[in-house]
């Protein structure tokens, strides 16, 4: 019986199991994808990989939600899973093409900030007066895919011109920071995860930027293919601390938001594994949305529900915001 044992589990390791399962997430510690989402999915999903091929998660540095989803469409010998915005996994030609699967749309939000050094920006429709004439760029980090599709599907619900409400990416966070720190027409655009104590935090505290929330109001019409809205506002997203602990309040801003999908590659892109892998995205799929919440400290956490309930209750009142700054005149910079 042992040697049967031992034959029969050979032949299963070498009739179709996997060698890893890994998830792309983000790089570097100003990246709430690698320090705050993916702790938490690697312990939510491990014990599903565990379970049919005996390996827990990889967490694997990555490039954002876009570069996330060319990893796993790519992948045809692991088990491949990804994080990104759901904005833009909705709509990707990876999950259009079958080559990529989504597991859980109900991850946690994240919402959209720019960040300004110029007094004369203040609000999104100052930014917006300016960025259609071409008197303000837009800057976002190459490591972060996912929040220039977000510019990007923010210029085209506005109908800016691209050549002249101009986009352009930088190698990483810091070389956007030193940009926006010297360059009055620069702007710093990224979506994450509403921590007031990390990176938008350093924003205020470290560098006395401006945080502004942004929103286009067309943007209220995109929809899930199951009817659910691709993007929701939030009227009060915290971004910084006031005070010891906190102590003296938030700093909050109206802005845009979308849930964090979990994704990976399909099932039947694993040839004789690809039963056991769509077992495992089952398995997934039945825990409790609180396995995934992210893993920032206790008063990040506290704010993120505060704004997810804002984002809840605000509704037409918080689209109402959105409507203002795209009708209201801003103020153009000298």
């Amino acid at each position: 019986m042992k040697g049967f044992l031992l034959v029969a589990a050979a032949f299963a390791l070498s009739s179709g199991a996997v060698d890893a399962a890994y998830l792309v997430s983000g790089t570097g510690s100003g990246s709430t994808y690698k320090t705050g989402y993916a702790p938490a999915v690697v312990e939510a999903i491990s014990p599903a990989t565990e379970a049919v091929f005996f390996g827990e998660v990889e967490d694997r540095d990555g490039k954002g939600t876009v570069s996330n989803l060319e990893v796993c469409a790519a992948e045809t010998e692991d088990l491949c899973f990804g994080i990104g915005q759901g904005d833009v996994v909705a709509g990707s030609p990876q999950v259009a093409s079958g080559d990529v699967c989504i597991i859980r749309s109900d991850l946690e939000a994240e919402y959209a900030f720019a960040f300004v050094d110029n007094s004369q920006l203040q609000d999104y429709a100052d930014l917006r007066a300016n960025w259609e004439r071409g008197r303000i760029t837009f800057y976002t980090s190459e490591t972060s895919s996912g929040s220039l599709a977000t510019l990007e599907n923010l210029r085209e619900a506005a109908g800016f011109d691209p050549g002249t409400a101009k986009i352009e990416t930088l190698p990483d966070w810091d070389a956007v920071i030193q940009k926006v720190a010297s360059d009055p027409r620069a702007v710093g655009f990224t979506v994450r995860y509403a921590d007031p104590t990390g990176f938008l935090s350093e924003l205020v505290d470290d560098h006395g930027f401006t945080v502004l929330g942004v929103a286009e109001r067309a943007m209220r019409r995109l929809s899930h293919a199951d009817g659910s809205p691709v993007y929701t506002v939030s009227l009060d997203v915290p971004y910084d601390t006031k005070g010891i602990l906190g102590a003296g309040g938030m700093s909050t801003t109206p802005s845009l938001g979308a849930p964090v999908v979990l994704f990976g590659n399909c099932p039947d892109k694993l040839g004789d594994f690809a039963a056991d892998a769509g077992d495992a995205h089952d398995a997934i799929r039945q825990l409790p949305a609180s396995a995934f919440d992210v893993k920032l400290g206790w008063m990040a956490d506290l704010q993120s529900k505060i704004a997810d309930q804002s984002q809840q209750m605000g509704g037409d009142e918080a689209w109402a915001w959105a409507e203002d700054m795209a009708t209201r005149t801003g103020d153009l910079i000298e």
